[in-house]
C-alpha cells in the first residue's frame, strides 16, 4: 500500500516588527530615518567646512596668465593709488604688485619665480611686494611688520628674500629668526627691535591687506599688473609659472 506523503513546509519567518505593536514600529521607523539623514547631513557639512577653510588657492591650470583668474571684477576696485607702492625692484612702464603672506607655503614656492622674472623684465616692469597676512597664519602679521622695519633701513626686499628662504611656512617660523635675519643683514638692532616691538608699521600692513581684498584677493599668492597711473590691467590668482606670467607681461607691454 502506498504511503501518502505529506508536503513538507518550512517554518514561517517572523519579522521583528511583527513582535511589536504598530505604533512602536512606526516610531522606530521615524527614528531610523532621522538618524540616516542626520548622518549624511553631517558628512556633507564636514565637506563644506573643509572646503571653506581652504583659503589658500592652489596652482591654476590656466594656460595664459592674462586669463589666470576668473574673479568677477565688476564690484572690485579698478585701480590702486600708485603712491601706495613703497618699494620697487627694477623699473619699467608697468608694475607687478604681489600681495603675499610670509607664512604661506604657496607664496614660498612662488617667490623664486618672481625673482627670476625680475631679472628678465628689468627695465620693462617694476616689481613690488605688499602685505596680505592671512588669519590662519597669526605669526605672519608680525613678520610683515618686521619687513617694513627692515625697509626703514633699506633692506625690505632682502629681508623678505631671507625669510622666505628659511621659513617652514604654515605659521612655523620662530620669532627669533626675525632678529637673526636683521642682524645678518647688518641692520641697527636697537632700531629694528624697537620698531618691531612697538608695531610701528602695523597700520601699513593692515592698509595693504584691506587694499588686497578690495582688488579681489581672497587668498595668497595674489597679484596684479598696473600701469603708471595705478590702473589694474589684469589679476593673477594662485601659483603661476614663469611662462604664464611672461605671456601676460608680453601682451600688455605690446599694447
Amino acid at each position: 500500500m502506498n504511503e501518502q506523503q505529506t508536503p513538507h513546509t518550512s517554518p514561517t519567518k517572523t519579522s521583528i516588527f511583527a513582535s511589536v505593536s504598530a505604533p512602536l514600529a512606526f516610531l522606530f521607523g521615524i527614528i531610523t530615518t532621522v538618524a540616516v539623514f542626520s548622518f549624511f547631513g553631517l558628512i556633507a557639512l564636514g565637506i563644506i567646512l573643509l572646503k571653506d577653510n581652504d583659503d589658500t588657492p592652489k596652482r591654476t591650470n590656466t594656460n595664459t596668465a592674462a586669463a589666470a583668474t576668473n574673479t568677477n571684477t565688476a564690484a572690485l576696485k579698478s585701480s590702486i593709488d600708485p603712491d601706495s607702492v613703497r618699494y620697487t625692484k627694477g623699473s619699467g612702464t608697468l608694475t607687478f604688485v604681489e600681495y603675499t603672506d610670509l607664512e604661506c607655503p604657496f607664496c614660498k614656492t612662488f617667490h623664486p619665480t618672481i625673482l627670476a622674472l625680475q631679472q628678465t623684465y628689468n627695465g620693462k616692469i617694476a616689481f613690488t611686494t605688499k602685505h596680505f597676512p592671512l588669519n590662519r597664519h597669526p605669526k605672519a602679521e608680525r613678520e610683515h611688520g618686521a619687513a617694513e622695519c627692515a625697509g626703514k633701513q633699506g633692506k625690505f626686499f632682502e629681508f623678505i628674500d631671507e625669510i622666505f628662504s628659511v621659513t617652514p611656512s604654515n605659521n612655523g617660523l620662530e620669532d627669533q629668526v626675525l632678529f637673526d635675519t636683521a642682524e645678518k643683514l647688518g641692520l641697527n638692532m636697537d632700531d629694528f627691535r624697537s620698531c618691531v616691538e612697538n608695531k610701528d608699521y602695523a597700520a601699513v600692513v593692515t592698509a595693504d591687506a584691506v587694499e588686497a581684498q578690495a582688488v579681489g584677493a581672497t587668498g595668497t599668492p595674489f597679484s596684479i599688473l598696473i600701469d603708471g597711473d595705478g590702473k589694474i590691467l589684469t589679476r593673477f590668482k594662485g601659483l603661476l609659472s614663469d611662462s604664464q606670467l611672461s605671456a601676460a607681461f608680453d601682451q600688455f607691454l605690446a599694447q
